[in-house]
């Protein structure tokens, strides 16, 4: 805030109005070392958790799963309060340790993917909300409203667990994913996932510049669908069945633009655009419609009002079957130098280290390379890439458990050993030893509930 202050000759330039508001003179400064090392956010369910504020080796976790528009609104809402700028990141979580960011966010993105987060893919697919810009609408009619669970601190350890489930389209078959995250002080990590998948159950999202246009429809620059009138389609691949017909699209004119979604030329759904209430993008969902490969989906608008464009288009079933496919993402600073190991991997970077070990592994892969992020020229701060880490779990009749240790560690120091893990109904029991102390974590799922020796 001084610094803002201080840009007063100069000018604030296009963000500073929004700097000052947060701005109160009355309020003294605060010394970190004052300041709790835990913190939950409950509106917006993130939470932080870190070993200290004064060391500067000090290992700090973040975490996010939390509804869109906050508790308060997300549930009862009816249309958006502009959160445009969210991004589809329930679950996913970075650390900070030894001076470094080890597990990273790619910062502000013009595209929001969940494949850019550390958090996971069902079926390929990522989040409600994927597209250019935060699919609101999308999101408010689907129910996006992942929550944390629990959150305790003691001494010893943090413990917090997400429900993520409600970040995904319900028509994806997800019935759950759980994400346990227990920091165990100073700088061990411990994510356990449990995930349910159905076999039935698919989503094919279409961006709008992978949709080919006619009829007066073309591409804006930044890849939207744009036009007075025409089509915008695509001729599906995907597996046989009765699928629904989803368009986000923007139009800010009530009553004046005209649409329809066809198949094959026949009209499934039409409207005219009632959107009195609002300022911002909007969803129209077809009823069921039967669709085989090479169907013609098309979105038409008839007298589209200046300013309107196509954001999305996706086709979703509930009863067509997809292989059952989860993918654990973790994203390093492409500058981290990674090789393997017997259980995992170490990321070193800055004389830091962050190690990975991979528990109750069997059956599962374990791969890393260089992953594009989308869109990341709207900031210059933005990552343009990443080290993506991905590890495919096998699955056991429809479900899935992943097991990982994320250890944060001066690169003159010793990785850990021993490094093991056993799970009897519901309860695990992990060991490891570092810097010559064993250390054994008696960690019950179901209850909540956590043991450390010694």
């Amino acid at each position: 805030s001084w610094e803002t202050v201080g840009l007063r000759e100069k000018g604030l330039t296009s963000r500073g109005w929004m700097m000052l508001l947060a701005y109160d003179p009355t309020v003294p400064p605060a010394d970190p070392a004052t300041l709790p090392t835990f913190a939950r956010f409950p509106e917006i369910e993130q939470v932080m958790m870190r070993s200290s504020w004064t060391n500067p080796d000090a290992t700090l976790v973040g975490f996010k799963s939390g509804p869109f528009m906050g508790r308060t609104l997300s549930k009862d809402a009816v249309f958006d309060f502009g959160t445009g700028h969210q991004d589809a990141d329930s679950g996913s979580f970075q650390v900070f340790s030894h001076g470094q960011f080890l597990a990273i966010d790619p910062l502000y993105t013009g595209q929001e993917r969940t494949e850019d987060h550390s958090t996971m893919l069902f079926k390929g697919h990522g989040q409600l909300g994927e597209q250019n810009a935060f699919g609101s609408m999308e999101a408010l009619r689907f129910g996006h409203f992942p929550e944390i669970a629990h959150a305790e601190t003691t001494d010893r350890y943090d413990y917090v667990v997400g429900d993520v489930t409600r970040a995904y389209h319900p028509a994806l078959g997800l019935q759950r994913f759980t994400r346990h995250l227990l920091f165990v002080k100073p700088d061990v990590l411990l994510v356990a996932d449990e995930v349910a998948l159905r076999e039935e159950g698919v989503v094919h999202d279409y961006p709008p510049e992978d949709l080919e246009t006619a009829g007066g429809l073309a591409h804006a620059p930044n890849g939207y669908v744009v036009g007075r009138e025409g089509e915008a389609f695509v001729a599906f691949a995907g597996e046989p069945g009765t699928y629904r017909i989803a368009a986000v699209y923007l139009d800010n004119l009530p009553g004046a633009g005209r649409y329809s979604l066809e198949v094959d030329g026949r009209t499934v759904h039409s409207w005219t655009n009632r959107n009195e209430d609002r300022d911002d993008h909007l969803i129209a969902v077809s009823e069921p419609v039967a669709l085989r490969r090479g169907s013609r989906v098309a979105f038409r608008g008839a007298s589209m009002p200046p300013g309107t464009r196509l954001t999305k288009m996706s086709l979703f079933s509930e009863t067509v079957r997809a292989p059952l496919a989860a993918e654990w993402l973790l994203h390093l600073d492409p500058k981290a130098e990674v090789q393997g190991t017997p259980d995992g991997l170490e990321a070193a970077q800055g004389g830091a280290v962050l190690e990975l070990h991979r528990l109750l592994a069997e059956g599962q892969s374990l791969t890393w390379n260089r992953h594009k992020v989308a869109k990341p020229e709207v900031e210059p701060f933005t990552f343009r890439e990443t080290t993506r880490v991905v590890v495919r779990p096998s699955f056991a009749a429809n479900k899935a458990f992943l097991l990982t240790l994320l250890r944060g560690r001066s690169a003159s120091r010793r990785a850990l050993a021993d490094v093991r893990a056993e799970r009897r109904d519901g309860r695990l029991e992990i060991r490891f030893t570092g810097e010559g102390r064993s250390t054994a974590v008696d960690w019950d799922l179901a209850e909540r509930t956590v043991a450390i020796r010694p």
